[in-house]
């Protein structure tokens, strides 16, 4: 019953600010953090050699990377 609580309470706090959204189990990178380091220059394999995302069970592979394509299509957009 706590875990269940401690889930529902977590989901809310990711709703209320996606930054704080855990991208990777493994290591604990949220969400604002990729996005952190993707604003300073680093890319997928930087980030993971910085975070430890990536470098567990490589379930957030796909949500990591999609993650970055979304990033990479708002920058082109800005500077366009």
């Amino acid at each position: 019953m706590q875990r269940t609580k401690l889930k529902v309470l977590q989901q809310m706090n990711t709703k209320a600010n996606p930054a704080d959204e855990v991208m990777c189990p493994c290591s604990g990178t949220t969400r604002g953090k990729i996005q952190s380091l993707f604003e300073q220059g680093l890319d997928m394999d930087a980030i993971s050699r910085k975070t430890g995302a990536l470098s567990g069970c490589s379930g957030c592979e796909w949500d990591i990377a999609q993650f970055l394509n979304e990033l990479a299509e708002q920058d082109k957009h800005r500077t366009e």
